[in-house]
């Protein structure tokens, strides 16, 4: 196989990597070194379906990679993240209100029984600039007075981009550097800090190998470039669009004053090189 795998930050892969039923130690080791407590038990866990084929490039944008619920009954949603998304923020509020308005709309929980919802995002990308920090947490609370409002509700961001080259003692280290691994001495290195990793390492390395993994992993490749280039093109005709608007929005106001001042509709028409049609519009 060489020097080839697949990336972990692929939603698809880091779906079959910690989002199966037999992914449920690789979840729990992960969900530790991020909540800094031990995740003894997770009782349900589901991802993508492994067996989605040609639609899955299509399912996911906005769906969840991991979906956990742990013993202690803690409801948590992991999302990878690989580029730049418009208006996250917002649409981690929206994440984190769904969750708790699942529990009384779906399993008919009532608000003395709320489970504590968590969403957790991995990003493969700065979103949060002026904090040097990977992970941040955010709770509904009190910043000025540090009184928190409830605790059924959290939301932690982790930037891969701000990560250590080198580690800094901390068990979350090891988990983003191994989604961040660019080549087979990355993983080696962080799988030799962990045996869940290293586990984890081994599935990853095993998917690698599979043909039908592999289509599928560079067909959600290919869908996100897409998404992206379709983005970025948008944008740019956008701000095409709008200097020319405002070009000519400040070209029909030159040619109103000039009008006003009591200048020539020929002498308006050579200075602005308006049509003829908007200048008569401007004299009704």
């Amino acid at each position: 196989m060489g020097e080839f795998f697949l990336s972990p930050r692929n939603d698809y892969v880091f779906s079959r990597l910690l989002g199966e039923e037999s992914s449920k130690r690789a979840i729990a080791g992960f969900l530790s070194s991020l909540l800094e407590t031990e995740i003894k038990k997770v009782l349900f866990l589901n991802g993508i379906d492994p067996y989605l084929d040609q639609d899955f490039e299509t399912v996911k944008l906005g769906a969840v990679d991991a979906k956990v619920t742990t013993e202690s009954g803690e409801i948590i949603y992991v999302e990878v993240r690989i580029s730049s998304t418009p208006h996250l923020p917002q649409q981690l509020m929206c994440y984190g209100a769904e969750l708790i308005v699942n529990q009384i709309e779906q399993w008919g929980e009532t608000f003395d029984t709320l489970k504590k919802s968590i969403f957790i995002v991995i990003t493969d990308y700065i979103c949060i600039e002026n904090y040097p920090k990977y992970k941040s947490h955010y709770i509904l609370g009190d910043p000025i007075h540090k009184v928190t409002l409830t605790d059924k509700t959290e939301t932690y961001v982790l930037e891969l981009p701000k990560v250590p080259i080198e580690s800094d003692g901390a068990p979350l280290w090891s988990w983003l550097k191994f989604f961040d691994a660019r080549s087979l001495e990355d993983l080696d290195k962080v799988s030799q800090l962990d045996p869940v990793i290293n586990k984890t390492q081994a599935k990853l390395l095993n998917l690698s190998a599979d043909e039908r993994a592999i289509a599928i992993a560079k067909s959600r490749d290919c869908h996100l470039r897409d998404q992206r280039s379709f983005r970025f093109k948008g944008h740019e005709d956008g701000e095409k669009v709008g200097i020319e608007t405002g070009k000519e929005q400040a070209t029909m106001e030159m040619a109103e004053k000039l009008l006003k001042r009591g200048d020539s509709v020929d002498s308006v028409l050579a200075l602005t090189g308006l049509e003829s049609s908007k200048i008569e519009h401007l004299i009704k």
